[in-house]
């Protein structure tokens, strides 16, 4: 009995998909049924060899049939990597994402994705990237012990992508369906310990005594390396003791230095208490090392400029390498260690939240918090007393 297309309602590419259903026994395709996998329905009917190689044949026609009556995919086609990249650099150019998030985008893609699947196949074409292909990029990936880079390259960039090339028809199903990173290692990040954070105040004054005055603003407020490098003394109220966080200095492919008008997120833009230690040292900066003189609370020596965020990173580093500290904390410990006295002063999660700039109450709790100092922490000690006094 010949095949009806009329009821063939979805493309066959290979064997093992999903398939409109098809009644084997008579050769006739089958109006409104549930779409049923080939050699499921072969476990489930008890169907001998016989029968299925009658139904093998009968398939390959249906393929055939299919193959012959549809158009080819424009992924069959398209390669994968340049597809992928113009993807990317849309993203950018509609913007969609930010330059430096472009920047770390395109970063994953020339050092793991193209290299990875480039080896696989020089001439890979959209619609031959199969969900095996990708599950064997994660675990190259891992073997590495690349698990940050992973998640962002899977959740970040391939999933996002593949699921686009669907909407627009380019492929009929997505590779990513189904992908789960499980067991993936969380990198543990430390906060400074009091005498760290003594040592490497010591060397900045030593070394750089023009940039010295971010290790207090860091330590005392918990901002972020990209606000702190985006205040001017007009965020600074001396007279009501506060500080104005409301910019954001980014550096990026597009531009080497940029102070923009907003914050990471919109909990980001808030006006912080200055303690009084901070306070002094403020005053200090502004009038024995700027002279009064400066706009810019961090800038350049020479010349009243906003500083480079990664010549600002690598400064920290020799800060920290000449302190003698480990290499295991960075200008953004600094968060963790002003989130984890937050825990230790027992803050309201919402205070913290404000202070922090978090939008997100687990970023304080979960992600900024340094389990292993609060452990030794005497918080801890006093909240087991309080458990102790309550059963004796």
């Amino acid at each position: 009995m010949p095949f009806s297309w009329c009821h063939v309602n979805m493309v066959m590419r290979k064997r093992n998909y999903y398939m409109t259903p098809f009644l084997f026994k008579t050769g006739e395709a089958m109006e409104n049924s549930n779409v049923l996998h080939f050699e499921k329905y072969i476990k489930t009917q008890g169907i001998d060899n016989a029968q299925i190689c009658e139904y093998e044949t009968r398939l390959s026609k249906l393929e055939a049939l299919v193959k012959k009556q549809t158009p080819p995919l424009e992924g069959e086609k398209t390669p994968f990597i340049a597809e992928l990249w113009h993807w990317v650099e849309q993203k950018k150019d509609a913007g969609e994402i930010l330059p430096q998030t472009f920047d770390k985008y395109k970063c994953v893609l020339k050092r793991h994705i193209v290299p990875f699947f480039d080896k696989s196949n020089p001439a890979l074409m959209l619609s031959q990237v199969s969900h095996s292909l990708i599950k064997d990029f994660i675990g190259a990936m891992k073997a590495k012990g690349r698990d940050s880079t992973l998640k962002e390259a899977i959740n970040s960039i391939m999933k996002p992508f593949m699921t686009e090339m669907v909407v627009e028809g380019k492929i009929v199903r997505n590779p990513t369906d189904g992908i789960k990173l499980k067991g993936l290692k969380k990198a543990h990040k430390r906060a400074f310990t009091d005498t760290e954070r003594q040592k490497l105040e010591k060397v900045a004054k030593e070394t750089t005594p023009h940039w010295w005055i971010a290790i207090p603003l860091l330590a005392y407020l918990g901002i972020r390396k990209e606000e702190l490098l985006a205040l001017s003394w007009d965020d600074v109220d001396f007279k009501k003791q506060t500080i104005y966080i409301h910019k954001t200095n980014t550096t990026s492919s597009m531009a080497r230095t940029n102070i923009e008008e907003r914050t990471k997120t919109e909990a980001g833009t808030r006006t912080l208490p200055i303690p009084p230690q901070l306070l002094v040292a403020l005053k200090h900066h502004y009038d024995e090392i700027q002279g009064g003189q400066r706009y810019w609370i961090i800038g350049q020596k020479r010349s009243d400029k906003p500083v480079n965020t990664s010549n600002f990173s690598r400064t920290i580093r020799r800060w920290r390498d000449k302190a003698g500290i480990p290499k295991d904390v960075s200008c953004h410990a600094f968060r963790h260690t002003y989130a984890t006295k937050l825990v230790m002063e027992n803050t309201a999660p919402q205070l913290a939240m404000k202070l922090l700039g978090h939008s997100d109450p687990r970023m304080y709790s979960m992600v900024y918090t340094d389990m292993k100092q609060l452990e030794c922490s005497d918080t801890l000690r006093g909240v087991q007393s309080a458990v102790a006094n309550r059963l004796t």
